[in-house]
């Protein structure tokens, strides 16, 4: 039995190594934090990994080794899963995009890729770039043909149009890959600095009244929470209404306020998926607000929770309004 994870904003194993360096400085593990602690973790527990799916494949994987419960500054308690320094390769399997962990069965992982087979991918792709780049396989085409006319035995026009074919496919592959790739680094995410920047605006806008404390969470795309912020004298009963805002924003998508007319109705006209009030994080009141990027991709969301349900939502869009700018 193993766990298997979306390794969100990561474009690739360096940067997924770089990544977990850092958290090694302030956790001195090498970890990842979850809010839900894994029932199974006994049979995990020495014997089992953690796959890493990066830009939609399986990639990589490390070695589970210990799982424990930690208390945060927030006073909440969050499971610290321990990994393994050692970054595995593994066979390349798509894999679709999830919330969360997931439970992933012995015979569904993907087998360790061994050095020479790592060698020979990148040799491989390397030569099918440099093909691309260069022009080399129309020159390769214009061989073949020489070849058929010198040596009229060794090809038939049949295996050259295969070959050209092949060639042709990998072309467009590589050029997929390309263009792939910089939608991948062009994309934009939720770091710490843009989250601080919006609690900020927030707080900055409540200051301005007379409202009572808020709560502020923000999440990434993945629902995982990116800054939690609680004002003092805050509600502590509000601290998990802010963070289930920020998840029902991204995960529905849409603001909470739009959410609770679509669970139970508005102005007297019936709900339109009255099932949803059944899911337990959902919150159905205005103060979760979804975070969009310029072109429309969902990148996150804001929960705030303290005053009332309009102020809560004011706050959470002078947060948005802040960053307009940031989100290209």
């Amino acid at each position: 039995m193993h766990l298997i994870k979306l390794a969100v904003g990561i474009k690739n194993i360096d940067e997924l190594r770089e990544r977990q360096a850092l958290r090694y400085k302030k956790y001195k593990h090498y970890l990842h934090i979850t809010r839900h602690y894994p029932k199974k973790y006994e049979i995990i527990k020495d014997k089992g990994s953690m796959f890493w799916i990066i830009s939609g494949y399986i990639s990589a994987r490390q070695k589970i080794i210990d799982f424990k419960k930690v208390e945060h500054d927030d006073g909440r308690f969050y499971c610290h899963i321990i990994l393994d320094k050692n970054l595995i390769h593994t066979q390349v399997i798509s894999h679709r995009p999830f919330q969360g962990w997931r439970y992933l069965n012995d015979e569904k992982t993907p087998k360790d890729l061994s050095v020479n087979e790592l060698k020979n991918n990148g040799k491989l792709f390397k030569i099918l770039e440099e093909l691309c780049n260069r022009d080399l396989i129309f020159i390769i085409i214009l061989l073949l043909i020489t070849i058929k006319i010198i040596y009229n035995k060794i090809l038939t026009w049949e295996k050259i149009m295969k070959i050209f074919n092949l060639l042709f496919l990998v072309a467009v592959s590589i050029l997929f890959l390309n263009k792939v790739a910089l939608s991948l680094e062009t994309k934009t995410i939720i770091d710490l600095q843009l989250a601080k920047k919006m609690a900020d605006a927030c707080e900055a806008k409540r200051a301005t009244t007379e409202w009572r404390p808020l709560n502020i969470a923000i999440v990434d795309s993945g629902a995982d929470l990116v800054l939690f912020r609680r004002q003092d004298g805050a509600f502590l009963g509000s601290i998990d209404i802010a963070l289930n805002k920020a998840k029902s924003a991204v995960m529905i998508p849409y603001p909470t306020r739009a959410i609770g007319e679509i669970v139970y109705g508005k102005d007297g006209e019936p709900a339109r998926v009255p099932g949803l009030a059944t899911v337990d994080f959902l919150v159905p009141f205005p103060g979760g607000l979804p975070i969009r990027a310029q072109n429309g991709d969902l990148i996150g969301a804001i929960g705030v929770s303290g005053a009332t349900g309009d102020q809560d939502e004011e706050c959470a869009q002078a947060a948005l309004d802040s960053v307009k700018d940031m989100l290209k």
